[in-house]
């Protein structure tokens, strides 16, 4: 068979051919972002590069954006057929954010993000440091933290300090990792002034404004006095609230003298006799002026030398103001640790004689103190070393045989039998009196553990030693005495009558060896709980988280569990039936406008959290930002300040069984607030 013969396209047909030939060979493809973007984070003034290569037929569109807005300003952009560039120089706070691009054409689209976060240096510190228990050699200083960190976590902070007014500022320490410090090995009276800075991983911020000028005391000493006062500071009478009396109408405000978790305390003067009292002013709701009333009438029942007294009480719509004696000794252990005083065992014999009479007439009185601790123990006047206990917040009337249960308290000083949720009794006191003079004497803390849940551990325990060099120096028959209280089953502890009579304090003091104790421990440990009294007066169930857990523990159990039975860091989330608490409260502050200010707490049990200023409800913009953490930390920030924004904030925490509340002040300077 013959075949045809095969025959080329005339030469135009063969480029038609060839040209299809290559159109079906550009085959059309999605948009693919080939190279995975990393986050990165960028030091306050460098420069970030954004690199991404890209692929598509056809050649896809390239758009970028930063926190879901289009980008403008400073960005540069180059986008080229495979890849695109985006570059930021000179970085500032306003870039930091999520950045998104997307590559898309006909077929479809393809999109990747990447998180900037730009850090620098802290802000400084917040206002200026405050300086406390002045010396003829040391000082205390306390401070704020920055507003904003820079992005990176505090590392230090350094405290300078200058004479007088001489300008030159020279570093005591560029290694203090806590907001408090003591400055020591100053010149007797000299004037100074301190001021901080904040450091991390960038450097040191600015200065702090310095703090105000001081003057150190001057090298002197003095002689312990075991004179007894036994005389009542005012005729006692009977306080009755009558709403229609207004505080500023009979007293005038001066200086603070203290500040707690719940109010600030006062300087006063009676407007007509002149006189000087402390002025205690709570802020309250109605639903918490119970609990200040229960304080009135307790202290209504106490007229004695070693008691603080009741002279006057006041309401108001959203406060309540109770006037009493004014104590300008300060407290006792910041006495018995000042350079200019000679600790002995002797002293710690005439301090606990006190202590022992004036809670013996407390407990004479059906009244339960319940929460004996070294700052409601206070000195009468700086000449004197006689004492006064004060703070009836959490007292409660009490009859022996009654069945009573508490669940608040200090974890430090706090029994076991209410840890355990057991019945009290006024044997619960005297534990704390035995915690008490067991630091007093040397220093150290019976109990203390690493976190509050060891501690509670520990008090639950009941173990403790002597064996601390501390306790070299110190009589078998302290010793005893502390031993007669610091016994785990209520039952047996010394009553107060025993205490009295137990022979280390039936001795005369005067006789016993005078050996100066070493009071640098007892240093370390007022410096610690001082900075540590936020959120450690427990007012309510659930008032820690630790505790809350041990009630339900307890309630589901036979009765007889105990904190040490349970696993206190299993992290396990139980339902115990309590409303929210706040481990850790917000604190007044005091802004300059154009400042921005941090409010700050830490909330156990909680599902939802709400701030307000002045009852409306805050919502977060740009200049307010909320911020919450899984650890139950919570944070208002409010940027710009402006004196609109002087007055009340309330931090409201809720659940199902109920809601909490805490309050703080931000004075704007120029309001003329107080």
């Amino acid at each position: 068979m013959n075949l045809p013969d095969c025959k080329l396209p005339p030469s135009g047909a063969q480029h038609d051919f060839r040209h299809l030939l290559s159109k079906k060979s550009e085959i059309s493809t999605e948009p693919k972002l080939l190279q995975t973007l990393t986050n990165q984070t960028v030091k306050y003034g460098g420069q970030a590069v954004l690199f991404c290569e890209v692929r598509g037929k056809p050649e896809p569109d390239i758009k970028w954006s930063v926190n879901q807005r289009d980008i403008q300003g400073r960005v540069h952009i180059k986008t080229l057929t495979n890849s695109s560039v985006l570059t930021i120089d000179d970085l500032q706070q306003a870039d930091s954010g999520k950045y998104t691009i997307i590559a898309e054409n006909d077929l479809g689209y393809d999109k990747a993000k990447i998180f900037i976060s730009v850090e620098d240096v802290p802000y400084s510190p917040m206002g200026c440091p405050s300086v406390s228990e002045i010396t003829s050699n040391a000082v205390s200083l306390a401070w704020y933290g920055p507003a904003y960190d820079g992005g990176s976590p505090i590392t230090a902070y350094t405290v300078e300090c200058c004479k007088g007014n001489s300008r030159k500022w020279t570093s005591l320490t560029n290694n203090c990792r806590n907001t408090f410090y003591q400055a020591q090995s100053l010149e007797p009276n000299t004037q100074y002034c301190f001021r901080i800075r904040a450091g991390n991983k960038h450097g040191m911020s600015e200065a702090s404004e310095p703090s105000e000028l001081i003057t150190t005391y001057e090298d002197c000493s003095s002689t312990m006095d075991y004179e007894s006062d036994d005389e009542l500071p005012f005729e006692p009478k009977y306080v009755d609230i009558d709403k229609s009396r207004k505080f500023e109408d009979y007293f005038d405000t001066m200086e603070e003298i203290g500040r707690g978790k719940f109010g600030n305390v006062f300087k006063c003067k009676d407007k007509k006799t002149k006189k000087i009292w402390a002025a205690k002013i709570l802020k309250c709701r109605e639903k918490e002026k119970d609990n200040i009333r229960n304080e009135i009438n307790v202290m209504n029942k106490l007229h004695h030398p070693k008691v603080l007294m009741l002279w006057d009480a006041f309401e108001a719509a959203k406060s309540m103001v109770l006037v009493m004696e004014y104590i300008q000794g300060g407290e006792l252990f910041e006495r018995v640790i000042s350079d200019d005083f000679e600790l002995t065992e002797g002293d710690v014999i005439h301090f606990m004689r006190q202590i022992c009479d004036g809670l013996g007439y407390i407990h004479q009185q059906n009244v339960l103190h319940l929460d004996l601790k070294p700052e409601n123990i206070l000195c009468i006047s700086s000449k004197t070393n006689q004492i006064k206990i004060i703070d009836f917040g959490l007292a409660q009337n009490f009859k022996r045989g009654e069945s009573v249960k508490v669940l608040f308290g200090t974890p430090e000083f706090i029994a076991p039998e209410v840890v355990n949720y057991d019945e009290i009794s006024f044997a619960t006191d005297l534990w704390s009196v035995g915690v008490i003079c067991y630091v007093l004497l040397s220093g150290l803390s019976p109990f203390l553990g690493d976190s509050e849940n060891e501690t509670l551990s520990n008090v639950t325990l009941g173990e403790y030693d002597f064996d601390d060099d501390a306790f070299t120096e110190i009589s078998d028959n302290a010793k005893d005495f502390i031993q007669k209280l610091l016994i785990k089953k209520k039952q047996k502890r010394h009553t107060i009558d025993q205490c009295k009579n137990h022979q280390w304090l039936a001795q005369d003091e005067k006789r016993i060896r005078c050996k100066r104790l070493n009071t640098e421990k007892l240093k370390h440990f007022m410096a610690r709980r001082k900075w540590q009294k936020t959120g450690m007066a427990i007012r309510a169930l659930g008032r820690m988280a630790s505790l809350k857990n041990l009630f339900c523990n307890s309630s589901m159990g036979s009765g007889s569990s105990s904190i040490s039975n349970l696993d206190l860091n299993s992290g396990d989330s139980v339902d115990c039936g309590v409303k929210p608490c706040f481990v850790k409260e917000m604190m007044d502050c005091e802004v300059f406008c154009g400042d921005v200010i941090r409010f700050d707490v830490v909330i156990s049990n909680f599902t939802d959290v709400q701030w307000y200023y002045e009852d409306d409800l805050i919502t977060q913009d740009k200049r307010h930002i909320i911020d919450f953490n899984e650890d139950g930390r919570c944070s208002l920030i409010i940027r710009q300040v402006t004196t609109e924004d002087d007055g009340e904030y309330t931090c409201t925490a809720v659940n199902k069984h109920g809601e909490t509340s805490c309050y703080a002040d931000l004075i704007v300077c120029g309001t003329g607030a107080i």
